[in-house]
């Protein structure tokens, strides 16, 4: 009798060794991302009127989502997350889950739109930093590990327009504005100080291994170079 039962008994537990399944514990971050609510990748956003910026909202959510903004003529905001900046003044992005009403809030700030000459006073600003000559390679480097000119035009951008600018590609000369990034043949990059009827003048970084203020380039070398233009006004 004790023999049929510890046989019985090994039976069920090989039965039940094999039908059941352990608990999988998730990591952390699994845990974080299955209750994640949803929300915006930033609470605070800088920018220039006339200029854009590309945000995002990441979470969970149970019905539509809905973005906008409570005041329109300051900041808008699209169904790409595409920030642009209206008029001075503050206003808060708002995205909602329509499902169970759970909102996230980005409040920006809009400082007033630059002039061209505005722009061209901002950028000798850094001459006091980068004055003419000072040696610039591509061992110079800006905060994205980008060296040399393309690092110096990246530096450039940033301190007149705020980091967080969305650039628009173009190839016009006609188009080209005071504050933007000239790509030349895909080889060097410089940033316009004045923009002439056929050339401008800029300032470029790793010109002759150094800083240099002040270069005409005319439409015609552009032209035979090719070249293409990154502006943060648009």
């Amino acid at each position: 009798m004790k023999k049929r039962l510890c046989s019985l008994l090994l039976m069920l537990v090989l039965v039940l060794s094999c039908t059941y399944e352990m608990p999988v514990a998730l990591s952390t971050d699994e845990v974080h991302a299955s209750t994640q609510k949803l929300q915006f990748n930033t609470k605070k956003l800088t920018l220039r009127a006339g200029c854009r910026a590309q945000i995002y909202a990441y979470g969970w959510y149970t019905g539509r989502i809905k973005y906008y903004s409570t005041n329109s003529e300051v900041v808008t905001i699209s169904k790409n997350c595409v920030v642009k900046a209206k008029n001075k003044g503050t206003a808060t992005l708002i995205v909602e889950d329509t499902g169970n009403g759970h909102k996230s809030k980005c409040k920006v700030t809009v400082k007033k739109k630059l002039t061209s000459s505005q722009v061209r006073s901002k950028l000798y600003e850094l001459k006091e930093s980068y004055p003419e000559g000072k040696h610039w390679t591509n061992n110079n480097k800006d905060k994205y590990g980008n060296g040399g000119c393309y690092a110096f035009m990246t530096i450039a951008q940033e301190y007149v327009f705020g980091k967080e600018v969305m650039r628009k590609q173009h190839t016009s000369f006609k188009k080209i504005k005071v504050g933007d990034h000239i790509r030349i043949g895909n080889y060097h990059s410089v940033v316009v100080l004045k923009k002439k009827e056929n050339s401008v003048i800029v300032v470029e970084g790793n010109y002759n291994s150094s800083i240099h203020w002040g270069r005409e380039i005319t439409k015609a070398e552009l032209n035979k170079t090719g070249f293409y233009v990154d502006t943060c006004v648009w």
